[in-house]
């Protein structure tokens, strides 16, 4: 049969065929797989040798099978690479890491779960030690071991070990190590296959913590919780149940529950219960009745669970349960409050109604069927807004209905009801509140009303009795305002409008500080007392306010401040609760001004009055004291004693006056008060009167018990002495008989010191203690007449006790005696004191004459100054001591006009031999004389003037006065004048020529004061005696003195300051050698100003000296802040250097600081026309020392210096060079603002080195800078090329350098030449060496490089040794020894035109370099600014050189 056709599948017949068709051609095939079917239909593969079968001739006469039944075989192949694979994607796809080894611990495997656990890619593992790379060092030694095991045979199991990812995760790995083998069973390696454990692990943790916190759990839970087993014994008994049942758990434990615990009429059911539990069925809310320990009946809300162990099985039962016996006892309540609520519900006197949630009425008590008139029984069931509420309202309270049920409620939401009888509309103020079922959800509403019909019609009653009460108040005729508890206006009617010209809509809801100006502290502070007060609840009546007028059309005529007389009163709510306060005044600005006038016009008088009274004093004194009649001296005595009696009288009514007019000023320091009273004691107790006669009677005792303990108070001194005296003098007036006793108490809960002066004279009525305080006011009886005095004292004392915030009070029966009590503040400590200097602060009459020597010894400055320091006041200081210390006296400020016109005369003494000179100016010549008289005594000229005009005439004479003394009384103007002439004028501060002024505080002399700086340096009063003259002038005098030599000394130590560091000059001045010192780790700044000279081009020699000025000027500030030092100049560079003090800490950062400062006031000082700087700025030690004999000089010197220099000269204009010693110490930051740092590269620094250094460039800068690195980059382009070509010859012309080209041509071709003729030579003269033929080339005669005499004589010499002797070897020597002559010559030519092509081709290379270079340079060039054209001529000359050479 057809064996294709047969027996093969139809799907392999074509093959098979194909096969059989090349064994028939005698193409034999070998091992080809074919597929057979059996005739049972079993499937079979035959491996088959088809070979061609042939006959005797050798013919092929057909085929020859021989196959091999590779069915199983390939069965059991197919099945091996298939379980290779799977076990390869099983390795690789599994969950769990697997990794293998080699016997050399190197991985061989590394599955994907390895990969994501640990975080190493396969390609990242393979090949590594497992152990070295992948192992913790902890863990090394013992997985090494595990490994080795696995290698020798022996296999590990459930192996735990970490191991960390690549980011130092910790990962725990349960691993099994096997052997792995190879086909001879040969151990080729390890496979590991792990378990990642870290979450198992993790997990049982927190299994463990789960097990432990549920033990204690149920050990320390709030509920009773115990266990029984399968036989009903207990296993389990919390605390709680112990604490419940009274038995521990040591006495339940392994016990019967039910037979020991349970009473016996509850055992079956509970028994019943528990067995259920044991079959798995669970009982909840069982209600456990127990008995305790103690009998006591509890019960307990049981849940009983079935216990089960790890496989399921039931070990039997835990029991959870809840003490309910509490509970229950509050449902019982709770049933019985519910019972309460619904009756009270129903009783309540509030209209309540409750609705379902479609809105019908489920609840309606008995008082909404009172309002109403609608039963319960009429309104249950119907919908509530459609028959009970108003069309006008239904959709509102249908709102508020609906978001009840949506759970919102509302409260206080009002609505109409009408009545039954529709004629009778009741107002509703309602809360509607969900009402919710047991399960939460809302099942309803309830609200809770209240009727408000009576309310609202009060409500809108007084509502209108409030508008008619706000219209009454903005409609009064008086000014009203109101504020809140924050003192913010609220209420300002139209005669606060009127009055103040402001606006309502201004000031409402502002402070009311807005009224007053920005100076008027004082009266903002008096106003906020008040205001406090009355938010307290004090009401303060008749207080007043003054402001200023805002000026309008209406009020432009009238004055510009506004008094009024106001009450405050707090404002109340309903609740009665303070929250405002109202003020209600009266506009008495009007009356105020005739007071003022009033007091003014008495000012006036009585300041009249004072210059005649002064000059009476002062003459009589003068007469009495020559005068040797002693009748007419008694007489001159009496008209002294009358005169100054008067005198105390006008100064009691101005200082009234000033009380009243609130311009009286105190100057306040810490003092000792009860120093003042022992003096005040002291004093009067020898008082007498204008008789003669003592004024404390004899039979009286005046007691001081005034410890020195008191504390210090702050307060003026001579007033408080005023008070004092005056109060001490009355008592001592009114007391006939008895004591006087003076006594003090320390309060400290209110921090006052309070003084008594207690007496036991004559008394005061109670009818006019009310007035004994009043100006002008007392006693009005025959004995209170019988005293001297017009009632000022009293007045006088409570003015100045009130400004220092005290009190003054009385307490007084009549013929009994009398107490006042004087209040006054402590002193606080912790505050420095505030002084409020007076402007003529008016001091008692000195009485006491001082001699001549205590006189000198007090004015000398140094014994003034020591007694101030003393007395813990400071001495008064003049302008230039003020000023800074930068600045010189003013005296150097006179103007040239006037320094050639006057003199200032030095008087080192007052007893000099030059005459002193003192301008006295006064207008009224009352006290001429008396000037005269006191001053010539201690050798004073006295030039006397009346008005201003001829005191300017005098000064401008010629020579200017010591001291310039003018009376007050002086018009206002002049006195000005003097001053404007004197200070600003003429510039001369009052250490050069001081002023005295006689006065009594005038207005003239305070203004004056206030407004210069410079006014009067010493007050004197006008009841002034020659004694206390002649000591202030020669006060004056001394200090003057004094002033003078202290200026000169500050002046000559200013200006060695600024020449040479501070520590320099204290050197200098404590000791005069030799200073050489070291000064390590400074920051050294080298400056230099490159355009000085164009600038004085441009802007002319003085402009730019100004502009100088004030850039160096600004330096010289900014280096005395930084504690600097500086050399400047304008020719030579500017140095500074900071540390060289010793303190070189920072000083980096202060250098930098510097610098930012002088770039930013250059460029503030010149917008226009820069200065152009170059800085350099280096950080090292420098030497320092005075230099030179005639005009010694601080001088820097050494390598920091040459450094600094260096760089400097390199640094682009406007920026900062910086060694790298000071970038290394600045660090990253720049501290200069907006400023950038760039790198520098490295330079060389002679005596140094190579330096790497740093350009600071400021913001303002950065475009000049890049444009600058253009240009160097150009400059150094061209830099190299311009070099090299330098140091070729310069050809004269283009000619020239054709023609030394030609000839170099021309000798590269004769040397060719001549090494070809060497080579020809020495062919031939080799060929005749070897044939020994005497024939002598003909080229012989040519040139051959030697000339011909030479060639001709060893023809010669080889012709005759031929000829003669025949001897061929010696011929052959001499023509051997030629040819290496030769060679030799031949070697040197082509070696030395080797080198010539070779320099040629090097300089043609290097010269084409040269070109590109320069051809770059330009290009750059080409970028820059048109300053870079002058290069182009450069360019030029050098581009045709280097393409002339290159050709």
């Amino acid at each position: 049969k057809d064996l294709v056709s047969a027996f093969i599948l139809d799907e392999h017949k074509g093959s098979v065929a194909e096969v059989l068709r090349k064994a028939l051609i005698g193409e034999e095939t070998a091992n080809f797989e074919l597929p057979l079917m059996s005739k049972h239909g079993d499937r079979y593969t035959v491996l088959l040798n088809a070979t061609t079968r042939r006959d005797a001739k050798g013919q092929i006469n057909g085929v020859v099978g021989v196959g091999q039944d590779i069915t199983e075989i390939n069965k059991a192949s197919a099945e091996t690479k298939r379980m290779a694979d799977d076990l390869m994607r099983l390795i690789e796809t599994a969950n769990a890491p697997i990794f293998g080894i080699d016997t050399e611990g190197k991985v061989t495997e590394w599955n994907a779960k390895a990969s994501s656990l640990l975080g190493y890619s396969k390609l990242e593992a393979l090949g590594k030690s497992l152990v070295q790379n992948f192992i913790n060092e902890e863990f090394k030694d013992s997985v090494n071991k595990v490994l080795q095991e696995a290698l020798n045979g022996r296999e590990t199991a459930n192996f735990g070990f970490p191991m960390f990812t690549k980011d130092d995760e910790r990962r725990e790995i349960l691993l099994n190590a096997t052997t792995r083998r190879g086909p001879n069973n040969e151990i080729t390696g390890v496979i590991g296959v792990g378990q990642d454990i870290t979450q198992i692990r993790e997990m049982n943790e927190e299994q463990s913590r789960v097990a432990d916190d549920l033990s204690r759990l149920i050990e320390s839970a709030n509920a009773p919780i115990f266990g029984v087993d399968p036989n009903g014994m207990v296993t389990e008994w919390n605390r709680k149940a112990a604490d419940i049942l009274g038995y521990t758990r040591e006495e339940t434990i392994g016990k019967h529950l039910v037979g020991n615990f349970i009473q016996p009429e509850n055992r079956e059911s509970v028994k019943g219960v528990l067995e259920r539990a044991l079959t798995g069925e669970e009982t909840a809310n069982y209600e456990l009745p127990l008995l305790s320990k103690t009998q006591k009946r509890l019960t307990v809300l049981l849940n009983a669970t079935t216990r089960r162990d790890a496989r399921g099985q039931i070990t039997g039962v835990v029991g959870v349960g809840q003490d309910i016996t509490a509970l229950n006892k509050l449902m019982e309540d709770a049933q019985r409050v519910a019972d309460d609520l619904t009756r009270i519900i129903e009783t309540a006197n509030a209209p309540i109604f409750g609705i379902n949630t479609k809105g019908e009425v489920t609840e309606w008590n008995r008082r909404m069927t009172v309002i109403t008139k609608y039963s319960k029984e009429e309104a249950a069931g119907r919908h509530l807004v459609k028959n009970f509420i108003t069309k006008a309202y239904s959709k509102q309270v249908e709102q508020v209905l609906q978001a009840a049920m949506q759970g919102v409620e509302t409260a206080n939401f009002e609505f109409p009801l009408f009545t039954k009888s529709g004629d009778t509309k009741v107002q509703i103020l309602m809360s509607a509140t969900p009402r919710r079922g047991p399960d939460g959800k809302i099942i309803g509403m309830i609200a809770v009303g209240q009727d408000i019909t009576q309310l609202k019609a009060a409500t809108e009653e007084a509502d209108r009795t409030a508008n008619e009460l706000s219209r009454l108040i903005d409609s009064a005729n008086a000014p009203i305002f109101g504020v809140d508890g924050n003192y913010c206006l609220t209420e300002w009617n139209q005669m606060m409008m009127k009055i103040s010209g402001v606006p309502r809509e201004e000031v409402i809801g502002k402070a009311f500080n807005v009224l007053f100006d920005r100076n008027a502290q004082e009266s903002i502070n008096e106003i906020k007392e008040v205001l406090k007060d009355a938010l307290t609840g004090v009401d303060r009546p008749k207080f007043e306010m003054r402001f200023n007028r805002r000026v309008t059309e209406q009020s432009r005529s009238q004055d510009s401040q506004v008094v009024l007389l106001l009450s405050a009163t707090a404002r109340l709510d309903s609740s009665g609760s303070i929250v405002g306060v109202v003020s209600i005044g009266q506009d008495i600005t009007e009356h105020k001004l005739l007071e003022e006038k009033k007091m003014n016009f008495v000012a006036v008088v009585s300041h009249e009055l004072r210059s005649p009274i002064h000059g009476i004093c002062g003459l009589s004194d003068a007469l009495s004291a020559s005068e040797l009649d002693p009748k007419r001296a008694k007489q001159l005595s009496m008209i002294r004693t009358c005169s100054g009696r008067l005198l105390d009288l006008v100064t009691n009514i101005m200082d009234v006056s000033s009380m009243q007019s609130k311009k009286l000023k105190l100057t306040k320091r810490p003092c000792n008060l009860g120093q003042i009273v022992e003096e005040t004691v002291q004093l009067l107790t020898h008082a007498t009167n204008k008789r003669g006669v003592p004024v404390m009677s004899a039979e009286v005792e005046c007691v001081n018990d005034i410890k020195e303990s008191l504390p210090l108070i702050q307060a003026d001194v001579h007033r408080v002495t005023q008070v004092f005296y005056n109060l001490v003098m009355n008592a001592m007036k009114f007391t006939s008989k008895g004591s006087i006793r003076i006594s003090a108490l320390v309060d400290r809960a209110n921090d006052q010191v309070k003084v008594l002066i207690k007496d036991t004279g004559i008394g005061i009525a109670s009818e006019h203690l009310g007035n004994i305080f009043s100006p002008f006011e007392q006693e009005d009886d025959a004995d209170g007449k019988s005293f001297e005095g017009i009632g000022l004292g009293l007045a006088i004392s409570r003015e100045v006790v009130e400004r220092h915030a005290g009190t003054i009070t009385v307490e007084s029966t009549l013929g009994v005696g009398s107490t006042f009590t004087v209040c006054l503040p402590i002193h606080d400590t912790t505050k420095p004191g505030k002084e409020e200097e007076e402007t003529n602060p008016e001091k008692p009459v000195q009485k006491k004459v001082l001699k001549q020597a205590q006189v000198a010894e007090f004015c000398s400055p140094q014994s003034r100054k020591a007694s101030a320091e003393e007395r813990g006041t400071a001495l008064p200081r003049s302008d230039s001591a003020q000023r800074s210390n930068t600045e010189s006296s003013d005296f150097n400020h006179i103007p040239q006009e006037a320094e050639r016109t006057l003199t200032l005369t030095d008087d080192s003494s007052l007893a000099g031999s030059e005459a002193i000179n003192v301008l006295h100016i006064d207008a009224t010549s009352s006290s001429e004389k008396v000037v005269k008289n006191a001053l010539t005594t201690i050798g004073v000229n006295v030039i006397t003037t009346t008005s201003i005009n001829a005191a300017m005439k005098t000064l401008s004479q010629g020579t200017l006065p010591h001291l310039v003394l003018f009376h007050a009384a002086v018009p206002r103007p002049s006195c000005e004048e003097i001053f404007r002439c004197l200070r600003e004028e003429l510039k001369l501060s009052p250490s050069k020529v001081p002023v005295i002024t006689i006065s009594n505080k005038s207005s003239a002399v305070e203004s004056s004061a206030e407004t210069f700086i410079s006014g009067p340096d010493c007050l004197v009063p006008k009841q002034f005696t020659p004694e206390e003259l002649v000591l202030r002038v020669q006060m004056t005098l001394q200090v003057r003195t004094g002033y003078i030599n202290a200026s000169r000394q500050d002046r000559h130590l200013h200006l060695l300051q600024v020449a040479l560091p501070k520590h320099v000059s204290r050197q200098l001045l404590v000791r005069h050698k030799m200073i050489a010192e070291e000064l390590h780790q400074v920051a050294l700044l080298y400056c230099r100003v490159t355009n000085w000279s164009s600038l004085s081009y441009a802007l002319g020699t003085r402009k730019t000296v100004e502009i100088a000025c004030e850039v160096l000027g600004h330096m010289e500030r900014l280096g005395g802040q930084q504690s600097i030092y500086l050399s400047l100049s304008l020719q030579h560079p500017i140095i500074a250097v900071c540390g060289h003090d010793g303190n070189n800490v920072r000083c980096l950062e202060k250098i930098l600081q510097f610098v930012s400062s002088v770039i930013k006031a250059t460029q503030d000082i010149c917008s226009k026309h820069q200065i152009q700087m170059r800085m350099g700025l280096h950080v090292g030690h420098v030497q320092a020392g005075m230099v030179g004999t005639g005009l010694p000089r601080y001088s820097l010197f050494g390598e920091s210096l040459d450094i600094a220099q260096t760089i400097e000269t390199t640094c682009p204009p406007g920026c900062v060079h910086l060694s790298d010693q000071a970038k290394h110490q600045m660090g990253e930051e720049v501290c200069i603002d907006g400023a950038s740092l760039f790198d520098q590269g490295e330079m060389q620094i002679e005596s140094y080195g190579q330096m790497r250094t740093w350009v600071i460039v400021p913001k303002s800068q950065q475009t000049n800078f890049r444009a600058w690195q253009k240009e160097a980059k150009a400059k150094q382009a061209l830099k190299k090329p311009v070099a090299m070509l330098a140091q070729t010859p310069a050809p004269v012309s283009r000619q020239a350098d054709l023609e030394t080209i030609d000839k170099l041509r021309t000798e590269v071709e004769a040397l060719q030449t001549q090494l070809q003729l060497a080579e020809g030579k020495m062919s031939q003269m080799s060929q005749v060496a070897s044939t020994r033929t005497v024939a002598i080339p003909q080229h012989f005669h040519g040139t051959n490089g030697h000339s011909p005499a030479h060639n001709s004589q060893m023809q010669d010499e080889i012709s005759s040794q031929w000829s003669g002797t025949g001897n061929t070897s010696k011929v052959n020597e001499l023509l051997r020894g030629r040819v290496e002559s030769l060679k030799k010559e031949v070697s040197e030519l082509k070696s030395k035109l080797r080198e010539s092509n070779r320099d040629l081709v090097l300089a043609g290379a290097e010269l084409q370099a040269m070109k590109a270079e320069v051809e770059d340079a330009w290009k750059q060039v080409m970028h820059t600014d048109e300053s870079m054209l002058k290069y182009k001529s450069d360019f030029e000359n050098t581009e045709d050189r280097l393409a002339l050479l290159t050709s």
